[in-house]
């Protein structure tokens, strides 16, 4: 190029631009010594919150806040010491199981056997009902609970079934019958938030009782309950004997007692509730109800299918277990993640597929313990930092609208429709005895996204004075209108 007075005529250009990357330069410093700032003095508040709370200076105290695009830590208190996270694990639970099963997926639970006789319309031999874990059967998801059942008994009413020489038999082989959560307390286990699990339930595996004199009814009905009456001190009550289906009913005589708890094996409890159903249809069933054995494994060829249920697809299951910390879904749910990925339900197959899952998301899952799908059980462990870094993981991925959507959100709906109004917050709650925790996503006034996680365990306060000590510390970080 001409030269023009002895300098070229880029020579303006080039300083133009050295001039703008020297700006540019300034600027980023500038805004990061701003994001700085504006994270030291969120955490000058937090540490204020924290320290000044007396009534939890005896409890375990885990926080772990992060900036979920830049990285920057806000505030972080025994961020990698594993504590009980309680319905916080539900967000494992939901994140592995919508990787594996996808949002679509349903549940099928379906009747099988041999075609009947066409002169007698006896089916000569078993009937078999297969499921591989729909926990909605249960009202309002399904209306009655038994509704299927009585569906399949009509179909097979309508291809001419009058009689069955076997017996029903129930398949579970999705899931392995260890039917309460590892480390689950002796209290839970008669109520109905603590129900068992096992690939065939119904009616929330919890029953209905109406005793009264000599008669005893059970809703749903079903063979597989024994009644033991017992005339020992106290007024009237009606319990059952852990581990059994034993009910003892204690002192009840004229005055009826209505109760309800949870059931022994769901498998073999739903099994006797359709058997007892097809016996009101007048099908009659020789054999009795009870559970398949591994010799009859894999099911005879040439079985005709009298009946199939499909449960709501798994995005409306995921939304019960998040937003109503519904115990029973997570756990089935928990187990059908196994079921896809190891061939059958159990904790040692799921938690293989959540170590894979959550290390293909970057958590490091170094010192996780997985007990429960639920988080009932005291022996889970995970950090702060681990639930963080979940979220963060869940960000990334295609999904992840599809799965925030599942969330509690703040002041409207779920476990969090009362909580911390007005700010934009979704999330999941926790309480077990002496522990609630907190975990889920802020948008600051900024726009920006924040994860946290807020555990507290072996408290000596109330939980509603640990929620509000949760509440004021993601308020401070909503407040935040500068970038982090």
């Amino acid at each position: 190029m001409k030269p023009l007075g002895g300098l070229t005529v880029l020579a303006p250009f080039r300083k133009a631009v050295v001039v703008a990357l020297v700006l540019g330069i300034a600027a980023a410093h500038s805004a990061a010594v701003s994001a700085e700032d504006a994270c030291a003095r969120v955490k000058q508040r937090i540490s204020r919150i924290v320290r000044g709370d007396r009534a939890l200076t005896r409890a375990d105290v885990g926080i772990f806040i992060r900036a979920t695009d830049s990285g920057r830590v806000l505030y972080a208190k025994n961020a990698d010491t594993p504590m009980i996270p309680a319905s916080n694990f539900k967000l494992v639970t939901t994140a592995v199981g919508l990787h594996h099963l996808g949002p679509d997926f349903r549940f099928r639970t379906e009747v099988l056997g041999p075609p009947p006789d066409v002169g007698s319309g006896i089916i000569n031999g078993n009937v078999y009902l297969r499921g591989n874990g729909d926990p909605t059967m249960v009202e309002p998801w399904t209306r009655p609970a038994t509704g299927p059942f009585l569906t399949f008994a009509d179909r097979m009413w309508e291809r001419g079934v009058r009689g069955i020489t076997g017996d029903v038999v129930g398949d579970d082989s999705a899931f392995d019958r260890d039917f309460l959560g590892k480390g689950w307390r002796r209290h839970y286990l008669l109520l109905d938030y603590a129900p068992e699990t096992g690939a065939l339930s119904i009616n929330g595996n919890v029953c209905h009782l109406d005793v009264r004199g000599d008669r005893v009814n059970a809703w749903p009905p079903t063979s597989a309950l024994q009644y033991r009456r017992v005339g020992s001190r106290g007024g009237p009550s009606v319990s059952r004997a852990f581990s059994t289906n034993n009910i003892i009913i204690n002192n009840v005589k004229s005055n009826p007692v209505r109760t309800s708890m949870t059931f022994h094996n769901p498998p073999l409890y739903t099994t006797g509730t359709f058997a007892a159903i097809l016996n009101d249809h007048k099908i009659k069933v020789d054999g009795g109800a009870r559970l398949i054995t591994a010799a009859e494994a894999p099911l005879p060829l040439g079985l005709v299918q009298y009946g199939e249920h499909h449960s709501a697809p798994l995005l409306k299951i995921l939304k019960q277990i998040n937003k109503e910390s519904d115990n029973l879904f997570a756990q089935h749910v928990f187990k059908a993640v196994g079921w896809r990925t190891g061939g059958q339900g159990t904790l040692d197959t799921t938690t293989r597929a959540i170590n894979e899952f959550l290390t293909s998301l970057g958590v490091d899952v170094t010192n996780l313990q997985v007990a429960d799908g639920c988080g009932l059980s005291v022996l889970n462990r995970v950090t702060p930092r681990q639930f963080v870094e979940l979220l963060d993981g869940m960000s990334r991925r295609p999904d992840a609208g599809v799965w925030k959507s599942t969330l509690s959100v703040a002041g409207k709906d779920g476990t969090l429709s009362y909580r911390m109004r007005g700010l934009n917050v979704v999330g999941k709650t926790g309480t077990i005895d002496g522990t609630v925790t907190l975990s889920g996503y802020c948008i600051t006034k900024a726009g920006q996204q924040v994860s946290f996680s807020i555990l507290v365990n072996h408290h000596r306060t109330s939980n509603d004075h640990v929620r509000w000590f949760q509440d004021e510390i993601v308020k401070v970080v909503a407040a935040c209108n500068e970038r982090l």
